[in-house]
């Protein structure tokens, strides 16, 4: 401003001068001194002014390189660059939390606002009359206008001298192994297509990186006709963009893709004299390939541990798994190769297992299905009870808990030996003869189908003895007595009848006899002795009516005496 004063001084001097001579120089030489003052000074004005313009561009230039260092930073640590949410944040929360370690003063320009921070603006396009910031592009997706990421980035900023927008772009790539992007200029000129023809494409995903694209020849096609295809990271050609050309066939595979991104493909055909139009955009997600190796162990009988060989460029696992195979009713994940699920498991159930590779959001194809049957708890200790009705044992288990879904299967032993067994004996009946006893133990498990538990024993047995007759016999006195040699035998057993008479059989050897006691529970008689010592004495039944028994005695000695009938 200095500059320019003396130099509209000066001018208004040569204008106003008196047409007067004085003493020194003449007229005309004071205005000519005057003039080259006044150019001078004009030259002057005009050269600091370029300068400064220069100085203020160097500046705007300088901290648009210090922000794309660190970007490129960013993206080496984390694959992509920060979203629009992220990069126009106040200085300090950019400085501290996203580009860490950038200074605050190359978030400015020179004619910004004092009270501004951040100069950097996202969806605001700069122009060479106006305000004055940087513009940050990114690629247009939804995540990087957001507060999500973005694949590629551009920063805008405007050169006073020479009144244009000058543009810094990004240089890191999403996948780390795309070609570098060629500028959208390279792509081939559109011209005359009315005899060439424009190609149909179709995309085919091979792998997690790997796109097959096959497209129909141009319609007038010769051998002299070759294909230009084009690929982007979006559907307007503008990111990401590779050039392919002078391809002879009509397909190309394509190689080094990002896992899990969206790619789109375009393809024109050219011949020396033509260029057709472009062909169909076609797009696929490149997903990444299904896991492999898959396992499923029980580690009880509702929780299960899935396992897997990792997946090249995955970012996570998702496992899924029903009821019957192809259907997927439950879901975990993990970033993991294995993971152990305990949700909605259920016990003695096939269950089927399938595995999902994730990337960029996008799921591979299922692996293989695993079947695997979750095993059944045994029940818990238990006891059993009893109950008498004089003629039989009743034994019941219902104390045993089985998991909800399963049966409880019982089998019974009476006295230590197998007995009866099913699901439906949870209560059991054992029927005495007179006299008899019984000891019963009941063992369960729990079962589904043909799956089952181990089993479980009863902690308790129940016994009982029906009432009988329990006839003893026994040797008495040897001799002879009241004319009568021999030895006495004395019989005795439990009247279960009441008062009842017995009805009695005997017999020495062969001889047989019958009689009625004199007692209701005992009787005595005597048997003649043999020529040779030593008989064996039967009693061979005893019958009051309601209960019968046997019993025999080994008689040691019984001689026949002199003077006996």
């Amino acid at each position: 401003m200095l500059f320019y004063h003396i130099w509209w001084q000066c001018c208004c001097l040569c204008y106003n001068y008196p047409m007067k001579k004085r003493g020194g120089f003449t007229l005309v030489e004071l205005v000519v001194v005057i003039v080259a003052i006044c150019v001078l000074a004009g030259l002057a004005v005009i050269g600091i002014t370029r300068y400064q313009a220069d100085t203020r561009d160097a500046q705007r230039s300088a901290n648009v390189g210090t922000i794309s260092d660190a970007l490129e930073n960013y993206f080496t640590q984390n694959g992509n660059y920060p979203s629009c949410a992220a990069i126009t944040a106040d200085a300090n929360i950019l400085t501290t939390t996203t580009l860490k370690g950038l200074d605050k003063k190359a978030l400015t320009v020179p004619d910004s606002n004092s009270t501004e921070t951040n100069v950097i603006r996202c969806g605001d396009t700069l122009a060479l009359v106006g305000d004055d910031f940087i513009e940050y592009q990114g690629d247009g997706s939804s995540a990087c206008t957001g507060s999500g990421s973005c694949s590629t980035y551009k920063l805008i900023y405007r050169s006073e001298l020479n009144s244009e927008l000058k543009e810094v772009e990004s240089h890191g790539l999403f996948s780390g192994t795309t070609p570098s992007p060629v500028q959208t200029q390279n792509i081939p000129a559109v011209g005359n297509t009315t005899s060439l023809g424009a190609p149909s494409l179709n995309a085919t995903v091979n792998s997690a990186t790997q796109v097959t694209l096959n497209w129909t020849p141009a319609a007038n096609a010769s051998n002299l006709t070759t294909y230009t295809v084009i690929r982007a990271t979006d559907n307007v050609f503008k990111n990401g963009v590779v050039t392919t050309k002078n391809i002879k066939g009509t397909s190309e595979v394509i190689n080094g893709l990002a896992t899990g991104r969206s790619y789109y493909f375009k393809v024109q055909a050219v011949s020396p004299s033509d260029t057709s139009e472009f062909s169909n955009i076609a797009s696929n997600i490149v997903v990444p390939v299904a896991p492999a190796q898959v396992t499923a162990t029980a580690n009880s009988p509702t929780q299960v541990t899935v396992t897997w060989a990792a997946t090249a460029n995955a970012t996570g696992y998702t496992v899924k798994y029903g009821l019957t195979e192809g259907t997927d009713t439950y879901s975990a994940a993990t970033k993991g190769t294995s993971l152990v699920i305990s949700n909605n498991l259920t016990q003695g159930t096939e269950w089927y297992f399938r595995v999902y590779a994730t990337a960029g959001g996008v799921d591979s194809s299922a692996s293989a299905s695993v079947k695997l049957t979750t095993p059944i708890s045994a029940p818990a200790p238990y006891q059993i009870t009893g109950a008498n009705d004089s003629m039989s044992l009743t034994g019941t288990a219902v104390a045993a808990n089985c998991p909800a879904g399963t049966t409880k299967y019982y089998a019974w032993k009476a006295n230590n030996t197998a007995w009866v067994h099913g699901t439906n004996y949870i209560r059991v009946t054992y029927a005495l003869s007179y006299g008899q006893d019984v000891t019963l133990k009941v063992a369960v498990k729990c079962q589904k189908g043909s799956v089952a538990s181990a089993s479980t024993q009863s902690s308790n047995s129940i016994s009982y003895t029906r009432a009988g007759m329990n006839l003893t016999l026994s040797a008495g006195k040897d001799g002879c007595e009241d004319e009568y040699c021999g030895r006495t035998i004395n019989a005795n057993w439990t009247n279960i009848c009441g008062t009842k008479t017995a009805n009695i059989k005997a017999k020495q050897l062969a001889s047989l006899a019958s009689w009625k006691t004199t007692g209701p529970s005992s009787d005595a008689i005597k048997w003649k002795g043999a020529s040779s010592p030593g008989v064996r004495v039967s009693y061979y039944e005893v019958n009051i009516g309601c209960a019968s028994s046997a019993a025999s005695i080994n008689v040691i000695s019984a001689y026949k005496c002199t003077g006996c009938n």
